[in-house]
C-alpha cells in the first residue's frame, strides 16, 4: 500500500530531525554519526532509508562529510 503525503511528510520530517540532532552531535550511546543510527533515529529500516529516502541518506553523508572537513 502507498504512503499518503501525509505519512511521506511526517517520515520526512522525522528523518531530518535525525540528521540535525546526529550532526549536532547528539549520539546515541552505543550509536556512530552514520546511516544506519540516522534511520534507527528516524525509526525506519535502514533498507527504507535506501530505497525510498536515498536522497535524505545522500544530504546527511554531504552534510556530514562538510561537517567532519570543518573539524566538526
Amino acid at each position: 500500500m502507498a504512503m499518503s503525503l501525509q505519512q511521506r511528510d511526517q517520515i520526512e520530517r522525522r528523518i531530518r530531525a535525525a540528521i540535525d540532532r546526529l550532526l549536532a552531535g547528539q549520539i546515541p550511546p552505543g550509536g556512530a554519526c552514520g546511516v544506519n543510527t540516522l534511520a534507527r533515529e528516524a525509526g525506519i529500516s535502514r533498507a527504507s532509508l535506501y530505497r525510498t529516502w536515498g536522497h535524505l541518506k545522500d544530504e546527511f553523508e554531504k552534510r556530514r562529510a562538510a561537517a567532519w572537513a570543518a573539524g566538526q
